[in-house]
Parts: structure tokens; sequence; C-alpha cells
């Protein structure tokens, strides 16, 4: 099983917590795990709606046991998450491009 966590429960962080809930009723072995937002009410939204962990942190997020990390937030707070990410985890979907 792939397991997902999604940085961002924003309108395309829940987009992508849309796109990885609908795999697994296709039979991909695809789950999310966890999600963080700044924002504690949206993370705990985006929990609910999606049955998932909500994470209090970033840190507590990244120190999850996550196959890949998918970062959902504004160009100009993405790179340093997206580098403390790649840190420890090396496989991490940035939304984005970042040119």
């Amino acid at each position: 099983m792939i397991r997902v966590g999604v940085v961002g429960a924003g309108l395309i962080g829940r987009e992508r917590l849309d796109a990885v809930k609908k795999l697994a009723p296709k039979g991909l072995p695809v789950t999310i795990g966890g999600v963080f937002d700044a924002s504690a009410e949206l993370t705990q939204k985006a929990a609910t709606d999606y049955q998932t962990q909500a994470h209090e942190s970033l840190d507590a997020l990244l120190a999850a046991d996550y196959d890949l990390v998918v970062i959902a937030l504004p160009h100009d707070i993405t790179v340093p998450i997206a580098l403390q990410a790649l840190k420890g985890r090396g496989k991490v979907l940035i939304e984005k491009p970042m040119g």
C-alpha cells in the first residue's frame, strides 16, 4: 500500500486529496495517510472529510511513515518546505512548477 501525506488543505490540497481517494476504488494500492495545513481548522476539516490523520505540525507529518508527500502550497512558501521534505523523504510531489 502506498501511503500519501498531503501538506496543504486549501483548494489545491483538497483536489490532491480527492485524486488520491479516487484511486483505491479503481483497485490501485494508494491511501491517504495524513494531512497538515498551517490552519488547524483546515487540517481538521480535511482529516474528517477524508477519514485520515490530522497532523499538528509539518514536522509531525514529515516524521510519519509516508511513501510520498504532496506539497500543495502557495509558491512563495513551497521551496523551504519541499527541501525539508526531501531531506527525509525522497519522494515529493510539488503541486506547481517552481520556474
